[in-house]
């Protein structure tokens, strides 16, 4: 056979081939790029005139010899990894080191792939591509620059390991996350151990790479790092994650590394959130649980004792001590409602402040005599109440809202006589610079001081026997906290277990627009004789006009009535000797509101007192707008109702 002189061939390979391969090893000879055949023993066989033309060795020094000869010292395994591919039939490609002229390493990438020629002779075929620098596209180095752009702006990091975990390469921006200078060639593996400063971070990445080596698992772990650049000493959390890749000869390790530390901060902060919002659910059930047995209770009592009412042979103090407890348990269930439509208010953003000029010490003794009174009608007799203002106060006048003002203290007074079994509740105020400092002080049963934070909260936990033992809805001290806030000022607490608490208000001091209002005082025990008035009643409920008939009965007044708005519309128009007008608001036909506003309008002397079972401050504004001349909530105080016809009857 002759030899083409495109290719190199060794005697042993002729003796199998004679002319019947020599077409095809004519072809793999003409081949642009370089072309080795190999047999089973990886023995170079054959070599075309191109790897001649890029490697340092001469024919007879290729010819017949071992394949890893032609490759780098680093690529010792080629071989074993070139028989691996030829006796299982595969084909792959990889990329190696080429030893190239004047001993530089040349970049190849290596196809193999097994041959059957000739008398079915079985030889592997290895197809070299090379990259030389001229060869290299400049997209390429574009798209490796978007590359490390995108991780520096993900903060997201490439690495390596080889299998020995020996040596370490990572990218730019794994370097940077790992606050490590830069180094674009492999580092020690252990460099990398050494630079991880907690112990349990170099065992984790350890026992993480043994477990997943040549595996289809993949790994992942959290590491601490103090980077050199963080001159506030703040430590970086990096999340290490990691896949055995065995696509090449020599399997590796790879992955990426992010940083993760403000997301554990949101991760952190989303915990304690979903935590807060369980304990809020956990609280918000129990409050409901409460509140169900404090509506229950006084139900109980108050139907209860208005069916004794109608037992016969009851003398006269059985039927005042019956209407005693109906009255009292009455009260008790209006405070709880009034409490939850108060709240709902405030969260809502519902709610007015009116504010004027008034003397603090008649508040602070009309709040003295009601609870003083409230406490023996509990039998609260074993603790006294006392009031203290020193005698310089007591022609004080603050300008703020005195309706809220008396609820935040009356709150307080509230919660100081139902915790104290015995001592004293004490309660006043004094100036303190810019502050009207009020507050209330118990010897009762205390605040543990890990709950002091929580008890101005919406539905802050009450300790069960606690609830059970003294009952309460637990809303007063957040509806308190809601009005002191929106009056600009602050509430505090100091409290001792078995002790006592003290409970103190400030609020600032302002400068009033202003403007004196007179109220006739009324004293219920004289005697009224309003024979010559007539008071008409705009009321649809036969029971509340009953109540009011009933009321003002004693006095001689004479009584219309309206079961409409527009029935007293009507009346107001016909009968000119109608001196005063007690309108319901929710009334058929035509509301409250609308006929003030007509009645208004026709007789704008006649005085218009509005009864309403709302008792939110927006719906007081919107009885003054529509030119009601007073406001009386429902249930009404038969006290303040005489007081205020007496101020308007003409």
């Amino acid at each position: 056979m002759i030899q083409d002189a495109s290719y190199i061939i060794s005697l042993s390979l002729k003796k199998h081939l004679a002319n019947r391969g020599k077409p095809y090893l004519s072809f793999l000879g003409s081949l642009p790029f370089p072309v080795i055949l190999t047999d089973s023993d990886n023995i170079i066989r054959f070599c075309n005139h191109e790897l001649l033309g890029i490697s340092p060795f001469s024919p007879g020094e290729i010819i017949d010899s071992p394949v890893q000869k032609i490759f780098s010292l680093k690529d010792n395994q080629t071989s074993s990894e070139i028989l691996i591919l030829f006796k299982n039939r595969r084909k792959k490609t990889f990329e190696r080191k080429l030893i190239g002229r004047k001993n530089k390493p040349v970049d190849v990438l290596v196809t193999v792939t097994s041959l059957e020629i000739a008398d079915a002779l079985k030889l592997s075929a290895l197809f070299f591509q090379v990259f030389s620098e001229r060869m290299i596209d400049p997209e390429i180095s574009g798209l490796q620059a978007k590359l490390d752009s995108v991780q520096s702006l993900a903060h997201l990091g490439y690495w390596e390991i080889d299998e020995e975990r020996s040596v370490f390469k990572g990218s730019e921006e794994c370097f940077k996350l790992l606050g490590m200078e830069y180094l674009p060639e492999y580092i020690n593996y252990k460099d990398l151990l050494g630079f991880l400063p907690r112990k349990e971070d170099r065992e984790n990445l350890e026992r993480g790479l043994i477990a997943i080596a040549r595996t289809e698992y993949s790994f992942q772990t959290d590491i601490k790092i103090k980077k050199l650049q963080q001159e506030n000493g703040e430590t970086a959390i990096l999340r290490l994650l990691a896949k055995w890749s065995g696509s090449e000869p020599h399997g590796k390790f790879k992955g990426i590394i992010q940083e993760i530390t403000e997301t554990k901060k949101i991760e952190k902060e989303l915990l304690r959130a979903k935590e807060k919002a369980e304990r809020a659910d956990r609280l918000k059930s129990h409050f409901l649980t409460n509140l169900s047995h404090e509506i229950r209770t006084p139900m109980n009592a108050i139907l209860g004792f208005a069916e004794l009412l109608n037992l016969e042979d009851l003398t006269k103090e059985q039927k005042s001590d019956f209407a005693k407890v109906i009255r009292v348990k009455g009260n008790n269930l209006l405070s709880l409602i009034d409490d939850g439509i108060e709240l709902s208010k405030f969260e809502t953003g519902v709610v007015s402040i009116n504010k004027s000029e008034f003397e603090l010490y008649p508040l602070l003794k009309e709040l003295f005599d009601e609870f003083d009174s409230r406490r023996i009608q509990l039998g609260k007799t074993s603790i006294g109440l006392d009031l203290k203002v020193p005698e310089e106060y007591q022609h004080d006048r603050i300008f703020t809202d005195p309706g809220r003002l008396q609820q935040m203290l009356s709150n307080l007074l509230s919660n100081a006589i139902k915790f104290t079994e015995k001592g004293i509740v004490e309660f006043g105020y004094k100036k303190s610079g810019k502050f009207f400092k009020f507050y209330v002080k118990d010897t009762g049963i205390g605040i543990e001081e890990e709950d002091q934070d929580h008890i101005f909260n919406r539905f802050h936990e009450i300790e069960e026997t606690s609830t059970k033992k003294y009952g309460g809805s637990g809303l007063n001290l957040t509806i308190s906290k809601h009005i002191v806030e929106i009056l600009g000022g602050k509430i505090k607490v100091k409290s001792e277990i078995n002790k006592g608490s003290r409970f103190q208000i400030s609020i600032p001091v302002e400068s009033p627009k202003r403007k004196k209002t007179d109220m006739t005082e009324f004293n219920d025990s004289q005697t009224v004789n309003w024979k010559d008035k007539v008071i008409l009643i705009a009321e649809d409920e036969d029971v509340n006009f009953r109540f009011l008939e009933a009321v003002l009965q004693k006095t001689q007044t004479q009584i219309l009535r309206a079961k409409t708005g527009k029935e007293a519309v009507e009346l107001c128009k016909n009968i000119g000797k109608i001196d005063l007008v007690l309108m319901d608001i929710k009334m058929p036909e035509m509301n409250g509101f609308e006929a003030t506003k007509i009645i208004k309008k026709m007789r704008p002397d006649l005085p218009v007192i509005a009864q309403t079972a709302f008792a939110a401050q927006d719906e007081q504004v919107r009885c003054q707008q529509a030119g009601c001349d007073d406001i009386i909530t429902k249930p009404i105080d038969i006290k303040l109702l005489l007081r205020k016809l007496n101020d308007l009857l003409p």
